[in-house]
């Protein structure tokens, strides 16, 4: 029986964004052979696809010759086995690494075969013949892609300026205790501890103006939500407190400091 051996790509329909690059497999079947070396000649649309790279994929010992000429589409490799070995079976040959240039419905990356003719694409196994009988080329098709250009969307309507988002009713209601939503003449000769104190008397009912918002009255209402509104004015108690004691602290110091100097 006659020994063919064969060569075909992995996968053979390959799908590519512009400026898109990937790796393909090609395999060499020796067909029950014993193989010496491969010459490959790949072909390509040069204005649609480049080869970046040619690597070896260890059927056999070494590759003696690489040459890539994406301005022509050629790409031909030689691999050969040192003097008694030999490569059988079905291997990996080499992977390819293929980039799409240009948009294509379909296009090939194939290889440059004639059955009988000993100047293209061969595989030559220990008697010195040529025992290629069949390829198998791989499809290709190219889409538009991302061109890897950063586009920077423009506002619709550069010139307006956004309106902040609303505040929460807990957010006004510690605004209001800070004196920043309380009108300047109300506060004047107020200190933190008269705008707690009026604060207090509003949640109490005491005066007709709202502080909060029925949201904000939602989540202070303990019959609503898992906390009791007394715990927010004991907190401000507590911070009013703690502000004060830190401030006689100071003054205590600076005093000690003045008595140390005389």
């Amino acid at each position: 029986m006659a020994v063919t051996g064969s060569l075909y790509f992995d996968p053979v329909n390959l799908s590519l964004n512009q400026n898109e690059e990937k790796t393909v497999d090609v395999y060499v079947n020796a067909g029950g052979g014993e193989l010496v070396g491969v010459d490959m000649i790949l072909k390509y649309d040069p204005s649609l696809l480049s080869i970046s790279d040619v690597s070896d994929g260890g059927a056999f010992s070494s590759s003696l010759k690489k040459t890539i000429d994406n301005s022509n589409g050629v790409a031909k490799v030689a691999f050969s086995n040192s003097y008694g070995n030999y490569t059988t079976g079905l291997r990996l040959l080499a992977k390819v690494a293929v980039k799409a240039k240009s948009t294509s419905n379909n296009t090939n990356l194939y290889f440059d075969f004639k059955k009988g003719s000993t100047t293209d694409t061969n595989v030559v196994d220990k008697e010195s013949n040529d025992i290629l009988e069949s390829v198998t080329n791989m499809a290709v098709s190219i889409s538009g892609g991302i061109s890897g250009v950063l586009v920077t969307p423009t506002p619709a309507n550069p010139g307006l300026t956004p309106t902040p988002a609303p505040k929460s009713g807990l957010h006004r209601a510690v605004e209001r205790v800070l004196g920043k939503q309380t009108p300047s003449s109300e506060n004047k000769g107020k200190g933190l501890v008269g705008r707690v104190r009026d604060f207090v008397q509003e949640l109490k009912g005491d005066k007709n103006g709202k502080v909060l918002s029925a949201s904000t009255e939602s989540q202070l209402d303990p019959t609503r939500s898992g906390y009791s509104w007394y715990i927010l004015i004991i907190t401000i108690i507590i911070l009013v407190c703690g502000i004060a004691f830190c401030v006689t602290l100071v003054k205590m110091a600076a005093s000690a400091r003045k008595k140390n100097k005389k």
